[in-house]
């Protein structure tokens, strides 16, 4: 009872924590907020993620698939995780995702290709739209793309639209650290990749 009643409080402070991150982030690039509202932001995502880490290891499975963000919109790897049992060694994150990357790898094809599909362009309609998930948009904020000029985003369109029309899923690449020419850099290399090739990089 002790451990239930732990764990249902851990939930719910991580759930406001990151509601309050989410809203800090939000306010900055929707609303034209100050940057200073980074800092309160960032800190609240930081505690959502720590307090994670608290919940006893035999619930954590299920605190990982409840949030889903650690495969975007695909909570069904969190939960085959928590389906095949956990230990005290996936407390180590490298742990918990060499067991979760497995668990895609084995996944088959058409449950890959949906988490492929299930990712946003970059500097696509729904950044534009604002209906991005709250790590999406802290990532691609990262790099600036909302800041793109009249050229950079025509790029980003016409490089969308070709890439998903020929490879059936977005482009995928982790833009933290990058900025917005080497993306498109790496977009426009990658496009010429055969189906297999650049199935096995997005995956």
């Amino acid at each position: 009872m002790t451990t239930i009643i732990w764990t249902t409080g851990i939930y719910s402070l991580a759930a406001v924590a990151e509601i309050a991150g989410c809203f800090a982030i939000w306010t900055w690039l929707r609303a034209n907020g100050s940057v200073f509202w980074l800092i309160p932001g960032l800190v609240c995502l930081v505690l959502f993620a720590f307090l994670l880490t608290r919940a006893d290891v035999a619930f954590a499975g299920r605190a990982y698939a409840a949030y889903g963000g650690i495969y975007e919109h695909s909570p069904w790897v969190a939960e085959r995780l928590f389906d095949a049992g956990l230990s005290a060694h996936d407390a180590d994150s490298t742990n918990l995702a060499r067991r979760m990357a497995e668990i895609v790898d084995a996944a088959g094809y058409d449950k890959q290709m949906a988490l492929l599909c299930a990712h946003p362009e970059l500097a696509g309609k729904l950044a534009i739209a604002g209906s991005l998930t709250a790590e999406s948009t802290a990532e691609q904020a990262s790099a600036k793309l909302y800041q793109c000029n009249a050229e950079e985003f025509a790029a980003f369109q016409y490089l969308n639209d070709l890439y998903s029309k020929k490879f059936g899923h977005p482009f995928i690449i982790a833009v933290r650290g990058l900025d917005r020419s080497t993306i498109l850099a790496a977009f426009g290399k990658r496009v010429a990749h055969s189906a297999e090739t650049e199935f096995a990089t997005a995956l």
